[in-house]
């Protein structure tokens, strides 16, 4: 029911297939390298993203760019827009959309070392590399690793998020389901650590889940009474 604008490409911008094995509860996910679009493709994305963060409450900037697409992309795209904006995305189009001062980013661990270039190896590391992403103008920034505790920074302050155990059932949209309760509790008006909290609980119920975002949000919503966080 959400509502969608589509863009015409000539190639396929995102082709993905999983592959589930019952026996071994395996997930292996092969996905193609994207085609490089157009200009004219292009601008048509940046036109109609402006058009509806015009009278968007929030946007949120996910996944990768297509081959050949400048690392400015995303800046250009969030720079501008009037309302807050998330930001799920790494390497140089990530360094690049700091200076717009996104109200949230969130890439994992390994992305972030990818970005940053350099061995994330134990909490120190990774807390300054955090703090570091808080002083190149993202308010706040948020670190995932797989069912390891997640982290939280904004203004000198860290936050450490931890939630219960759970059936894995398919871990693929994890991320994609966080950073959507995360926006979610946003617009609901919660602060930041609260709505991680809902964002983490869409995440973990998503990985019980056989197929992606294919999530029950009266199990999500119960499910967060089991997210904790603490400042640390």
């Amino acid at each position: 029911g959400a509502a969608r604008r589509w863009i015409e490409t000539v190639r396929p911008t995102r082709v993905c297939t999983t592959i589930l094995d019952t026996a071994t509860r395996q997930t292996t996910e092969l996905v193609e390298n994207a085609g490089p679009l157009t200009d004219s493709e292009l601008q048509q994305f940046a036109a109609a993203f402006a058009e509806l963060a015009a009278t968007a409450r929030l946007a949120v900037l996910t996944g990768s760019l297509t081959e050949g697409a400048p690392s400015t992309f995303v800046r250009d795209l969030a720079a501008p827009a009037p309302c807050p904006v998330l930001l799920d995305i790494r390497g140089p189009e990530l360094l690049a959309a700091l200076t717009c001062r996104p109200l949230l980013v969130k890439p994992n661990r390994q992305e972030l070392a990818a970005t940053l270039g350099r061995d994330l190896r134990d909490d120190e590391h990774l807390h300054a590399a955090m703090h570091e992403l808080n002083e190149r103008g993202a308010q706040w920034v948020v670190i995932t690793s797989g069912a390891a505790p997640a982290w939280a920074s904004s203004q000198g302050r860290l936050y450490r998020f931890a939630t219960q155990p759970v059936d894995v059932q398919n871990p693929i949209g994890s991320g994609d389901c966080l950073m959507a309760g995360l926006a979610w509790g946003l617009l609901e008006g919660m602060e930041p650590p609260a709505a991680i909290c809902l964002g983490i609980a869409a995440a973990a119920e998503n990985v019980t889940r056989l197929l992606p975002a294919d999530v029950d949000v009266p199990r999500v919503l119960r499910r967060r009474a089991s997210v904790t966080y603490a400042a640390v």
